[in-house]
C-alpha cells in the first residue's frame, strides 16, 4: 500500500510540474511575443478612431497608415528610453532585490554561500594553526 501511494504522489508531482511548466511557457509566450503586436495594433486603431478620425481640421494625408508610421516612429524610441531609464535609474534594481529575497532558489544559494564562508574561515584557521606548529 505504501509503495502505491508513493507512486501516485510521484505521478501527481510530475503532472503538477507539467501543468506549472505549461503555464509558465504560455505566459512567457503570450506576454512577451503574442500580446505585444496585438496590443500595439489595438492601440493604433483605438487612438486613430477615437482621437483623429473625426477631426475636420486634419490634413488629408493623415490616414490610418500614416498615423501608424508616425506613432511607431515616436512610440518605440520613447518606450526604449523609458525602459532604459527604469532599468538603470528606476525601480528595476529594487524589484530584482525583492525577487531574490523571496525566491526559494536564491535563498538556498545564499545559505550555501554563508556555509562556504564559514568553512573557508575554518580552513584558514586550521592552516594558520598548522603553520605555527
Amino acid at each position: 500500500m505504501g509503495k502505491k501511494k508513493k507512486e501516485l504522489k510521484k505521478k501527481a508531482r510530475k503532472s503538477l510540474d507539467l501543468i506549472g511548466r505549461t503555464r509558465l511557457y504560455f505566459f512567457r509566450g503570450h506576454n512577451s511575443w503574442l500580446y505585444l503586436p496585438i496590443w500595439f495594433v489595438n492601440i493604433l486603431i483605438v487612438f486613430y478612431k477615437l482621437l483623429l478620425e473625426d477631426l475636420y481640421f486634419l490634413p488629408e494625408w493623415v490616414s490610418f497608415w500614416n498615423f501608424a508610421i508616425i506613432f511607431s516612429v515616436i512610440y518605440f524610441p520613447l518606450a526604449v528610453l523609458v525602459g532604459r531609464l527604469d532599468y538603470y535609474r528606476g525601480t528595476y534594481k529594487g524589484e530584482a532585490e525583492v525577487g531574490m529575497a523571496v525566491n526559494p532558489i536564491w535563498i538556498r544559494q545564499f545559505k550555501e554561500l554563508e556555509g562556504l564562508k564559514t568553512e573557508l574561515a575554518e580552513i584558514k584557521e586550521l592552516l594558520a594553526k598548522s603553520g605555527k606548529d
